[in-house]
């Protein structure tokens, strides 16, 4: 999904904006291809990967909020 629109929002009212994107699944796009993506897939992607996306977010806003508090 796309926070592209939400991020427009977002500048033009004066906001920063730090996205984060996880890829769970692989796109399938040739018409005589049998594979089907499925919402399982991405589930389980992201329950595999939560862990590591959330140390990711953490070590990521704490480096932000380091550097506000030390004026940069």
């Amino acid at each position: 999904m796309s926070t592209v629109h939400e991020v427009i929002v977002a500048q033009h009212s004066g906001l920063r904006v730090l996205g984060f994107s996880l890829i769970t699944n692989k796109v399938v796009t040739e018409y005589d291809n049998e594979e089907e993506a499925n919402h399982e897939e991405v589930l389980a992607a992201a329950a595999e990967r939560a862990k590591d996306f959330e140390n990711l977010i953490t070590e990521v806003v704490g480096r932000i909020g380091g550097a506000q508090a030390n004026g940069h």
